[in-house]
């Protein structure tokens, strides 16, 4: 992360992780709640800082080519959003219309339903704020950045297409030694769903016609196609 954040000229602190397996017991895995301790640090820098946003990373980012240029676009900012969300995870998010265009062949769109990725994420001083101020610990810090209840309540966009994406979910990339011999281990939740009933698959169509009434689409975001930085 050093080598790629000095290589593209981004200025950045380095936050220690917090270490889940040093803390008291919990339900919640020790990976788990050391991740989610490790973003509030985070978040707690940007509400007490002076800037109005931070850019907050994992330790396995894997950025896009030209994510400088987007990063450097001033519109941005001007978005007025609480967060604005930048990782490709494998997940299908419900979005609206186009609400800029920006550097580099991107756009953003506000996301409308829960979701995940907070590998990469900018959030607002405000938007840390509120984090802090109402982020209970849980299994996984994306169901409190990308929640129901902050999707309702605070403004969050994301760009399309990403220019973020874990090391994992990146095709094409070297062995890194710093990822394969990590030594937190994470345990996985069953989120396994009953198959769908009758009554819930006509619930879907007419959650799918809804949104499209209303403008707002289904994407499933992918990596920039200038590829991912390698050095």
């Amino acid at each position: 992360m050093e080598k790629l954040l000095t290589h593209m000229g981004v200025p950045f602190i380095r936050v220690p992780g917090v270490d889940g397996r040093a803390l008291a017991s919990t339900p919640i895995p020790p990976s788990t709640y050391g991740n989610f301790l490790s973003h509030m640090k985070c978040w707690e820098m940007i509400a007490e800082g002076t800037e109005p946003f931070g850019l907050c990373l994992e330790d396995d980012v894997v950025f896009a080519r030209n994510f400088r240029e987007v990063f450097d676009d001033r519109r941005l900012l001007a978005l007025d959003a609480d967060i604005i969300r930048l990782e490709a995870f494998p997940t299908t998010m419900l979005l609206g219309p186009r609400l800029a265009s920006l550097a580099g062949g991107y756009h953003a769109r506000r996301l409308h339903n829960p979701s995940s990725g907070t590998a990469a994420y900018i959030v607002s001083k405000q938007g840390a704020r509120w984090l802090l101020e109402n982020a209970k610990p849980v299994d996984n810090v994306d169901e409190v950045v990308f929640g129901r209840k902050f999707c309702r309540i605070r403004k969050i966009v994301t760009l399309l297409p990403s220019p973020c994406t874990q090391y994992e979910n990146a095709a094409g990339m070297p062995q890194d030694p710093a990822v394969s011999t990590s030594t937190i281990t994470g345990q996985r939740v069953d989120r396994s769903r009953p198959k769908k009933t009758l009554a819930m698959r006509l619930k879907n169509e007419l959650s799918v016609v809804w949104n499209r009434l209303r403008g707002r689409v289904r994407i499933d975001p992918t990596l920039h196609p200038s590829g991912p930085l390698i050095l």
